[in-house]
């Protein structure tokens, strides 16, 4: 992910506590498997991708928006390559075993 952001456009901070943990769990994941920090936020210039965390954070909750993709999203063929579908699934198994644990 690249872009900047807009200040008034942030994701709210998750209100419980397992939000919270959960959101953590994903930045963690992600810093170690791809070796720095996500952007967190509305990331200009596509905000949230055309998913449903626009939707949840005008309802004051705090979306996730993290995968695989960039080179060919939004075309007809839409596809990832094999090495950032292999990174993803370690981002979402590690996710998985600290929220788990």
């Amino acid at each position: 992910m690249s872009g900047e952001r807009d200040g008034d456009e942030l994701e709210p901070q998750p209100r419980s506590r397992s939000a919270r943990r959960f959101n953590l769990a994903v930045v963690q994941a992600y810093t170690v498997v791809r070796g720095m920090a996500p952007l967190v936020g509305a990331v200009a210039p596509y905000r949230y991708y055309g998913s449903d965390a626009s939707h949840l954070q005008r309802a004051g909750m705090a979306g996730v928006v993290c995968g695989a993709g960039g080179k060919y999203n939004t075309m007809p063929d839409e596809r990832v390559e094999l090495p950032q579908f292999r990174a993803a699934t370690r981002m979402y198994a590690l996710a998985a075993r600290t929220i788990c644990s």
